[in-house]
């Protein structure tokens, strides 16, 4: 009997304390809600919001492993892409030609130059790409007037055709 009467107060003792804390619970999500965070204001262009924090990184001469080995070809802009011929010599732009092979006629230099499409064209003295003319060509490699922008004298580019330090055997 003592048993019963111990197991029976036992039950209800948990469930008493099963009751209170689902009031409990529902007592304290009905009173605070969801919590909702306030949206945070603009911060206004300018504003220094924290401190640049050195690394603490020394180079020690060496380049940095993150910038770009290869420079970026510059952009013309789209309004001169418009009037761009598709094909021919007109088509290539200076950022793009390498010099592939130079050719003597008696006194007259010619180059191959090879555009971004990997095709080859024949130029000489006075031909005009789309944004240079070739000023010369000699044993070496060919010179190039650049057309920077309106105004400005055009800028004097060589390409050559090995780069310097290849051997050549």
């Amino acid at each position: 009997m003592k048993f019963t009467l111990l197991v029976a107060g036992l039950l209800v003792t948990v469930a008493a304390s099963s009751v209170e804390a689902q009031t409990t619970a529902s007592a304290v999500g009905a009173t605070t809600g969801p919590v909702l965070e306030a949206a945070p204001s603009a911060v206004p262009l300018g504003t220094h919001v924290a401190p640049i924090m050195s690394s603490g990184y020394e180079d020690g001469g060496r380049r940095d492993p993150f910038a770009a080995l290869l420079a970026p070809k510059r952009s013309t802009s789209s309004a001169s892409l418009a009037n761009r011929p598709r094909t021919g010599i007109g088509s290539l732009v200076l950022a793009d030609v390498n010099v592939r092979g130079l050719v003597r006629f008696g006194k007259v230099w010619q180059a191959t130059l090879e555009g971004a499409n990997k095709q080859s064209y024949v130029v000489r003295a006075k031909d005009k790409l789309f944004d240079a003319t070739v000023l010369s060509v000699d044993e070496l490699g060919v010179w190039f007037a650049e057309d920077v922008d309106e105004g400005m004298p055009p800028q004097k580019v060589r390409r050559v055709l090995r780069p310097v330090g290849e051997e050549v055997r």
